[in-house]
């Protein structure tokens, strides 16, 4: 058994008997569940409950562990800078703790048992490594960490996320964790071993040959924009377009790497990681299946009546609303955003309009694009109860109906709803700067929103969410600015078109009181564009509403503290809230 590289301190003077003790406070409600496991966040990004991380900003105590001072005391004794630390509660069985802790490049762990049966084995690098309750384990780099419990009772490990320090300088208990970015030279010395495990591997000679070129032009590509931008974030979507080429580079066409090579690459993946879940790609549309399908015949259409569009900056809860209003007993929808369906319409895509903007004008409401429109969204029309409208029985299907959509990018189309759909209702979704500016940085760094990939006049590989107007000149901007652009450029848009049509024609609620008083708030709705509530909408208000589909991380009114250092920037400007 391997001896664990230990910390000088260590808590078996007084060791932990139970979660109940003193050092474990924590009621059920208190554990956040995350991938099957349970956790309590003690150290975060702005001091914030979340199981993800920021990229950079200064470290703060939760509130969790601000209520255990002997707990705190217990990591000040550590002596060391702590970034992002947790407790983690795990089940029987095995564990990939790297799944499941903060790292990050140029990071270590520390691993601090709290329960552990004796019967439990803690791996590092493939070998069993003695871990005792109490004592507090150093994990240097990314070398795998696996727990294997055999037993039914629970592990609990308190996992601090920390940098190497000077023994002899005092270091702060909370470090100020910078936007930080390998070296050409760090990068180079990380290839090594990837370059090595290509060298051995049985590959054909000009494959391989053809590898090691992209590999080093991979590397010419960092040092370029690392020579630029070095640690300035405003690098981050340069330095996210070379990683992006590693990782498709890597997928699937070295195989057999060695595991150092594995662990090489995994260090290298994890410099703008910004979450500890993997990466979820978008799923195909139900568009795509139903686009092969003929459209319906014009006179197979009904009349839309009095449609409700949802109106608001991307990652504003539009999500929630939609999926809480389609609920309700008169309404149809095609299920999700409509992004393929309307831009598939050659006069509705942004390149007929040089990549402007995704702004759409009443002249473009034209009858053959508009019935063409009005067809398209027929075709996946639906119920609440999933009953599709080209598939109903004759004499079944309604002659008109309520229809309900909800596309982020219709913020910007109002003018051509309203052309196209005279009667048309809209529901303004307003979130207030720091909560959505937030979001939509989230959002950008997961990757799970991208609208297009090698736009024109773009020198990065892709973009996320809708297109504004000016958005060519934020190429070397930093994302919080783009991120800001884009959230007033929406708000601003969508004030002054709803400010030019009849004002019983929109209403505008807020996200917080969605959130905190959902019922006032959906009975408001409800109201202004006429749909009735059965039994099931009742009850549905009653409660909480759920968290949405497209949520990225766990929802709460302070979220946005993770990114607070980010944000200030833009925040301290101008940003024209509307009213």
């Amino acid at each position: 058994m391997m001896k664990a590289r230990c910390l000088h301190q260590n808590w078996r003077s007084n060791p932990v008997a139970s979660i109940d003790s003193t050092l474990l406070p924590f009621t059920n409600e208190d554990w956040q569940v995350q991938q099957g496991l349970a956790s309590v966040v003690l150290i975060s990004a702005g001091g914030t409950q979340n199981c993800d991380f920021a990229l950079a900003g200064q470290m703060a105590v939760t509130e969790k562990l601000r209520q255990n001072p002997q707990l705190m005391a217990r990591l000040a004794a550590l002596q060391r800078p702590l970034s992002r630390t947790r407790v983690l509660r795990l089940p029987k069985g095995g564990h990939d703790l790297q799944e499941h802790s903060y790292h990050r490049y140029n990071r270590h762990l520390i691993y601090i048992p709290l329960l552990l049966p004796p019967e439990a084995l803690f791996y590092v690098d493939g070998q069993a490594v003695a871990l005792q309750t109490g004592q507090a384990c150093l994990v240097a780099g990314r070398q795998p960490q696996q727990l294997v419990n055999p037993t039914d009772a629970e592990c609990v490990l308190l996992v601090c996320e920390t940098r190497q320090v000077n023994p002899e300088t005092d270091a702060p208990l909370l470090e100020a964790f910078q936007f930080e970015m390998p070296s050409p030279e760090a990068m180079q010395a990380l290839f090594v071993p990837i370059l090595a495990s290509l060298a051995a591997s049985a590959l054909e000679p000009t494959l391989a040959n053809r590898l090691q070129l992209q590999l080093s032009a991979i590397l010419q590509d960092w040092a370029s924009v690392f020579a630029r931008f070095g640690n300035d974030k405003a690098g981050e979507l340069s330095y996210q377009d070379v990683l992006l080429d590693f990782s498709a580079l890597m997928n699937g066409k070295l195989p057999h790497l060695t595991d150092a090579a594995k662990q090489a690459v995994a260090v290298i993946e994890s410099v703008l990681k910004t979450s500890n879940q993997p990466t979820r790609k978008r799923h195909f549309s139900r568009y795509f299946f139903a686009a092969q399908q003929p459209l319906p015949a014009p006179e197979q259409c009904p009349q839309f009546e009095k449609p409700i569009f949802i109106v608001s900056a991307p990652r504003a809860g539009s999500t929630l609303l939609f999926e809480t209003l389609a609920k309700f007993p008169s309404i149809w929808t095609i299920s999700e955003e409509s992004h393929e369906l309307i831009e598939d319409i050659p006069e509705l895509h942004p390149s007929a309009q040089n990549f402007n903007s995704n702004r759409l004008g009443r002249e473009l409401a034209t009858l053959p694009v508009v019935e063409q429109l009005k067809s398209r969204f027929v075709r996946q029309l639906r119920d609440r109860e999933g009953r599709v409208y080209t598939k109903l029985a004759a004499g079944a299907a309604p002659k008109s109906l309520r229809f309900l959509e909800k596309t982020p990018k219709n913020a910007l189309r109002i003018p051509f709803l309203k052309a196209a759909f005279p009667d048309a209702l809209f529901v303004y979704l307003y979130r207030e700067p720091e909560g959505n500016i937030s979001s939509l940085l989230e959002g950008w760094r997961s990757l799970r929103f991208v609208a297009y990939r090698n736009l024109p006049d773009w020198v990065h590989r892709q973009w996320s969410f809708f297109l504004p107007e000016g958005w060519r000149d934020l190429h070397s901007a930093p994302l919080v600015d783009i991120a800001a652009h884009q959230w007033r450029f929406c708000n601003d848009t969508i004030i002054a078109d709803l400010m030019a049509i009849p004002r019983q024609d929109w209403c505008r609620i807020s996200y917080s009181d969605l959130v905190q008083d959902p019922q006032a708030t959906l009975a408001q709705v409800a109201h202004f564009a006429e749909l009735d509530k059965d039994r099931g909408i009742q009850d549905l208000l009653a409660n909480a509403l759920p968290v949405s589909k497209l949520t990225l991380s766990q929802p709460g009114s302070n979220k946005w503290h993770k990114y607070a250092e980010e944000i200030s920037s833009v925040l301290a400007v101008d940003i024209g809230v509307p009213q």
